[in-house]
């Protein structure tokens, strides 16, 4: 079976959460601060100017963490995603590879889905991750092949070209919001 170009390519972003409060009972139950609901804001009306315009994305994979749930929650204000879940693999100290896998075997069952189903011709999916330092800079490595080890302000995103086929990503831009 040949692979449609369509079904090829996903628009994966990167997403570090918001500014966080510094001390709580947990390190998972760390909560978004004013400024981190904010930055997250902004972020959320950025990615829907530069590249989701009509407001869907696809796919979210979230942390557990609070701050990363908060973060999504934000950004749902002015996006809409389609599928979501809470995703164990992708906190603080996550595996890169584990999730690249996992994330490879995602896209292609549903790449499967959708030639079966022909629902989706002409557009390329797009894909969110809500994650933390220093997992977010080891994802762009990781997906991206590359070894920058990129640093995450909070709330900031890098956008990746990804194909399945290659199981490889182009690394478009890195948006930092501005307060």
């Amino acid at each position: 079976m040949t692979r449609q170009s369509y079904n090829d390519e996903v628009l994966i972003f990167v997403m570090r959460h918001g500014e966080a409060e510094l001390q709580s009972h947990s390190d998972e139950s760390r909560r978004l601060t004013t400024r981190g609901q904010h930055e997250s804001s902004l972020t959320a009306l950025w990615l829907k100017q530069q590249y989701c315009r009509d407001g869907i994305i696809d796919n979210a994979f979230i942390s557990p963490y609070t701050r990363a749930q908060q973060t999504a929650n934000e950004v749902s204000d002015a996006l809409t995603y389609t599928r979501q879940e809470i995703c164990a693999d992708i906190i603080p100290d996550g595996d890169a590879e584990s999730f690249h896998a996992y994330f490879d075997a995602v896209m292609e069952k549903q790449s499967a889905q959708e030639q079966k189903a022909s629902d989706s011709a002409g557009s390329m999916r797009k894909a969110i991750i809500f994650s933390h330092m220093p997992l977010v800079s080891f994802l762009v490595d990781e997906l991206c092949r590359t070894n920058t080890m990129a640093l995450f302000a909070t709330s900031s995103v890098a956008v990746i070209r990804y194909s399945l086929s290659m199981s490889k990503g182009e690394l478009l831009y890195h948006y930092q919001p501005s307060l």
